[in-house]
């Protein structure tokens, strides 16, 4: 029945008591009469006859390329408004719905199952009589495939990828498939035991397994690729780590060696470097600046310079190799030795200069590994007669 709300709201509208339509339609042949005077109006068709037979055949065709029974059954409720056709019962919708799907399916079953030799027929019905360890079949050990991060995966990911290719089926079995209906069909066959898939039909049979070949194939070589990807990454980061260690390992002995060279540098920054005379008893003698010195206040130094100047001296003689500690004579004071600085030839000189007793050992040491001096003189002996090298009566070098 009509509310009585709905019934005042349209007798407003009509000029009409809303009691008025209550007895509208109390014959059965009334609403009929007046469907068919409003189909001859507006051009209505109904779902019967030939145009009944018209929608279907069009559903059907429909039904590959639809993914569900609801997207199904609103394309054909939008092929019966643009045909003008009234729209039959939600039940009979649904029925039509349904058949046509069921119909596309085993359309696409069967296409696939005609493009497979007897052969290929074997080999794929050959996966479910196969059994592996622990009772698996052949296909139950194919669909066990998952992504690894080492060798061993990638080895049981290989054997499967190459069974599937010598299975040697065509990837253009699908082509024509609806990528949607392909998937369909896989899923199936995941599914399905292998028992489950020795009741159904034949060609329902072998378009499933044939479908699971074909896209485990592309699976597992995706996952192969994957699984190797995996690996090199663990492989670079463990060679990263270790790289990464044996950097904080050179890092360390570099510091250490370098922290050695700077405490090295130190000391031989406090070493004197200066001439020492073995006729004043080891005294030092200062006096090693740019001042200039003529007759005999000059060292034996300047005069085998030939009258140069105090560096140039010091220059040509410390190329030359040093002299042993037996040729020099060391201070033997205690602590810390500060004595007046004698110039060469005897003039005095002030200057801040001392040697420690670690210092005169560092000196000592490098003189006992050091050649004797050999003097460049012609002429020269030693004091105790005799040919050979000979010290210089006055300064000596020191490295």
């Amino acid at each position: 029945m009509i509310p009585h709300e709905v019934l005042s709201f349209i007798g407003a509208q009509l000029g009409v008591p809303a009691d008025a339509l209550l007895t509208y339609a109390a014959r059965r042949q009334t609403r009929q009469q007046h469907m068919d005077t409003l189909r001859e109006i507006y051009g209505y068709k109904t779902f019967s006859g030939r145009g009944t037979r018209d929608l279907r055949d069009w559903l059907f065709d429909q039904a590959e390329d639809a993914r569900s029974n609801e997207d199904l059954a609103q394309r054909l409720v939008a092929r019966c408004r643009e045909t003008l056709t009234i729209l039959p019962a939600v039940s009979t919708i649904e029925r039509l719905c349904a058949d046509a799907l069921v119909a596309a399916e085993r359309r696409i079953e069967t296409r696939i199952a005609e493009k497979l030799d007897n052969d290929a027929r074997e080999r794929l019905d050959g996966l479910l009589t196969e059994l592996l360890d622990a009772n698996v079949s052949r296909f139950i050990w194919l669909r066990q495939f998952e992504v690894g991060n080492n060798s061993a995966a990638a080895n049981r990911l290989l054997d499967r990828l190459e069974f599937l290719r010598r299975l040697a089926l065509d990837p253009q079995l699908l082509a024509g498939i609806p990528p949607h209906r392909v998937a369909r069909l896989r899923r199936q066959g995941e599914r399905y035991f292998t028992d489950g898939l020795r009741d159904i039909s034949s060609d329902r049979r072998w378009a499933i397994l044939a479908v699971c070949a074909v896209e485990w194939e592309a699976m597992i070589a995706d996952t192969v690729v994957e699984t190797h990807d995996r690996i090199v990454g663990k492989t670079w980061r463990e060679a990263k780590r270790l790289h990464e260690e044996t950097d904080c390992r050179s890092k360390a002995a570099l510091t250490d060696t370098l922290r050695a060279f700077t405490t090295l540098r130190r000391f031989l920054a406090r070493s004197p470097q200066r001439w020492y005379a073995a006729g004043n008893g080891g005294r030092q003698i200062g006096g090693m600046g740019p001042a200039r010195t003529t007759g005999r206040d000059r060292c034996p130094a300047q005069q085998y310079a030939g009258g140069r100047s105090i560096g140039s001296c010091r220059t040509r003689i410390s190329s030359l190799p040093p002299l042993r500690a037996a040729h020099v004579a060391v201070p033997e004071a205690q602590g810390r030795i500060g004595s007046p600085a004698l110039g060469c030839g005897g003039k005095s000189h002030r200057r801040n200069a001392s040697v420690t007793i670690g210092d005169r050992q560092l000196l000592a040491s490098e003189f006992e590994m050091a050649p004797p001096f050999e003097s460049t003189r012609p002429g020269r002996q030693s004091p105790s007669g005799g040919g050979g090298p000979v010290s210089p009566p006055g300064c000596f070098p020191i490295r």
